[in-house]
């Protein structure tokens, strides 16, 4: 029997983090090759370091596998570390806060520095994130970053990047956003104090995992969210615990239970035996092919379906609405007449950090065909996006 790339790579997510025996035969089929292709695969979906388990494990041993898995034990050190000082400073400051994403999911996994990620991620009040800046400067030392519609970031002196969130969705991404900010915007009330903390809150299970499918969505409309995701579902499923017609009542009032229901589908497939249906065999070569932060011919080929064509997409990334551009550049606010100056200078930021971005989006564009924007639009009508 032979194996492409990808089955073998969740064969061998499925062994280490949800203890699936792995076949014989697929061991065999690991050669030299195959090992090469495993790597860049992983890579691409920030899950070389769970295969490098998996394939010690099974005494297939590789240095460049290994150093994987010792660079993702290093980085969870480093943000366990940035955690210890920015919760006490957050305490200390008397400002609410909502640990997010992998921070709160991490200790499910079999081993912590097996959930990775790119940044901290912490939610406050929009009125307190001022105050909560100045804790992340004058406190704790980190150097202002990025702000942007919806997070202002840090970055401290190992280079720990920190998201602050005062907005958990992004305008744009929601086909119905009046539904999903409703939902979104019961977020403080769902969730409860922390055991032991003063100021810290956790979110109610079907409110983590809501948020979850919310952000997967965001991703999967800007090209793709990798596999993550679907592990991270698996441990939700399986080692948090939620009740699912508590779930699926937030996802239908938000207008996202098609494709809350379809990402879930997709995770029992990988990571629990569920048989693929033509819908999510669709969806995995999209995601497959994308990454963990997307790729921009997706980007571009769903914008196409559901907009128009390319030089569409590339005004729309030119031209934020000004309701994104003023929570991005908050002078605005009292300033409109900037816009202009505002907009020149969020191009000019682009174009030195991400130049190789904006050649590949151009490019992308060029290559748009009416059978992948048809395919494109068909798959985005089903998942109700």
């Amino acid at each position: 029997m032979s194996y492409t790339v990808s089955q073998i790579m969740l064969a061998l997510i499925r062994a280490e983090i949800c203890g699936v025996e792995l076949e014989p035969q697929l061991l065999v089929a690991i050669d030299a090759e195959m090992l090469s292709e495993l790597y860049k695969s992983s890579k691409l979906h920030d899950m070389a370091h769970i295969l490098s388990s998996a394939l010690s494990l099974h005494g297939i041993k590789s240095e460049i596998f290994a150093k994987e898995e010792m660079i993702a034990v290093y980085r969870h050190a480093q943000f366990r570390h940035e955690a210890e000082r920015i919760y006490p400073a957050l305490e200390a400051a008397k400002i609410p806060y909502i640990p997010l994403k992998g921070s709160v999911i991490r200790p499910y996994y079999p081993r912590p520095e097996q959930r990775t990620s790119s940044d901290i991620d912490i939610l406050v009040h929009e009125e307190d994130v001022e105050r909560a800046s100045r804790v992340f400067t004058d406190t704790l030392g980190f150097a202002p970053d990025v702000r942007t519609a919806h997070d202002v970031s840090f970055m401290s002196a190992s280079k720990t990047h920190v998201e602050l969130h005062f907005d958990l969705i992004e305008e744009g991404h929601a086909k119905n956003f009046d539904g999903l900010r409703a939902v979104i915007e019961t977020v403080w009330q769902d969730a409860k104090i922390d055991t032991g903390a003063g100021y810290r809150y956790v979110m109610s299970p079907e409110m983590f995992a809501f948020y979850h499918i919310v952000h997967m969505a965001n991703h999967f409309n800007a090209g793709g969210c990798g596999i993550r995701p679907f592990v991270d579902l698996w441990i939700m499923k399986h080692k948090m615990g939620y009740d699912r017609s508590g779930l699926f009542e937030l996802l239908r009032r938000a207008g996202l239970e098609p494709f809350g229901r379809e990402m879930l589908l997709l995770s029992d497939v990988w990571f629990d035996g569920a048989s693929h249906t033509e819908l999510t065999e669709k969806i995995e070569r999209y995601i497959i092919d994308g990454g963990v932060y997307g790729n921009i011919e997706n980007r571009v080929n769903l914008y196409s379906a559901k907009r128009g064509g390319g030089i569409k997409f590339i005004l729309s990334r030119m031209f934020l609405p000004f309701g994104v551009m003023k929570k991005q550049y908050p002078k605005l606010e009292k300033f409109p007449i900037l816009l202009p100056f505002y907009h020149l200078r969020r191009w000019c930021r682009i174009l030195f950090r991400d130049r190789r971005k904006v050649k590949s989006a151009v490019r992308a564009c060029g290559n748009i065909n009416n059978e992948k924007k048809d395919d494109m639009a068909d798959l985005i009508s089903r998942l109700g996006l």
